[in-house]
């Protein structure tokens, strides 16, 4: 996923000289300092700083601590406005973030008060068909919306009971494979737990990292066509790439328009990709695959059973009509034996060679 995440984005960037903002880096930036051409720069942002990213990433096999970057900006809603001047980025990266943020419309409002007009942010969405996010329904434009007008700034009690009570050890390949049975969803943590993280958020404010929206292609897109239609956020999707095969995650590009875009609402709705039947039926292509593939099978044994059934009418009706041909001669030489006049002629050649052996045997 790493390497797709990096091919996708140097397509956006290669040959340019840019300035770009790299949010939730953690230790696998997409942008690294140290690969940078002369004139490009990059910053790192978090909701941590980076000696507290290694603090809480310490028991965690999966985060080499040596490479977690350097962080420029900190902020726990993800809001960077203050840190940085409007119009000052060519881009921004933000891989497994949106999903995060207490209050997603005041974020990409942020994120576009920053980025020069053409300017892109590239983001990497989990597809909750494929994670642990399974089992919990998508976000809708009206929690998006309720969110932004009470300005919220942390994830609430609601949002972290749903996370952890929700969230199931899911093995991708079984979902792609149409293998997944409700035994394989496996709670990774209990509701009682799940309380108690809700009663730390709501009583303590204390900030819990959860995935506060869901989404799949659809349901993204559904909202941003929404954003676009109140004029809350006006992007221009420029790219997007569906969620591959076995895979977790899909990717969108969102496009600054240029501030004297005439139709921009109109140039933003047609901008919206129009997603294949297969991104619906993603989740059960696997199975309808395995369903072809055994329709076929029938089918081709149908064909040869239906074949061999023909041969085997065409075999039996050959035997049929060469029984008739014998009956039909049996009853000829039977009715040409039946006669008088051959009856006589056979007593008289039996009579004839009888009394022709009688003589040779008295002549010996």
């Amino acid at each position: 996923m790493y390497e797709k995440r990096k091919k996708f984005l140097k397509k956006l960037t290669e040959g340019k000289v840019l300035k770009g903002l790299e949010i939730g880096a953690l230790d696998k930036p997409l942008v690294a300092r140290d690969e940078l051409k002369n004139g490009c720069k990059i910053l790192y942002a978090d909701y941590l700083s980076t000696k507290d990213l290694k603090t809480k990433y310490k028991m965690d096999s999966s985060v080499d601590q040596k490479k977690i970057v350097d962080i420029d900006l900190v902020s726990p809603t993800g809001d960077f406005a203050d840190s940085l001047d409007e119009n000052s980025l060519d881009y921004i990266v933000a891989s497994h973030v949106v999903e995060h943020i207490p209050n997603p419309i005041r974020w990409f409002q942020m994120l576009f008060e920053i980025l020069k007009p053409g300017g892109f942010i590239f983001l990497v969405v989990p597809d909750k068909r494929f994670t642990f996010d399974y089992q919990r329904p998508v976000t809708t434009f009206g929690t998006m919306l309720d969110s932004y007008l009470v300005s919220k700034t942390r994830p609430s009690a609601a949002d972290v009971f749903d996370h952890y009570s929700s969230a199931v050890m899911v093995d991708g390949g079984k979902i792609w494979s149409g293998l997944l049975g409700s035994s394989d969803l496996i709670p990774l943590t209990t509701n009682e737990r799940a309380l108690k993280y809700a009663y730390e958020a709501h009583q303590d404010r204390k900030y819990h990292d959860v995935h506060v929206s869901i989404f799949t292609p659809l349901s993204f897109f559904s909202i941003v066509e929404r954003l676009i239609q109140t004029k809350l956020f006006s992007p221009e999707i420029i790219n997007f790439r569906d969620t591959d095969n076995n895979d977790i995650e899909f990717f969108v590009c969102l496009r600054k328009p240029d501030v004297d875009d005439k139709n921009l609402q109109q140039t933003c709705l047609k901008s919206i990709p129009c997603l294949q039947m297969e991104t619906f039926l993603a989740p059960y292509m696997p199975q309808v695959k395995s369903l072809s593939e055994s329709l076929q099978a029938l089918t081709e044994a149908h064909t040869q059973l239906r074949n061999s059934y023909t041969e085997s009418n065409l075999k039996t009706e050959k035997q049929r009509n060469q029984i008739r041909l014998l009956k039909d001669h049996l009853d000829l030489t039977q009715q040409v034996l039946n006669r008088k006049s051959i009856r006589l002629t056979l007593r008289i050649t039996d009579i004839f060679f009888t009394a022709l052996t009688f003589f040779k045997k008295k002549k010996q």
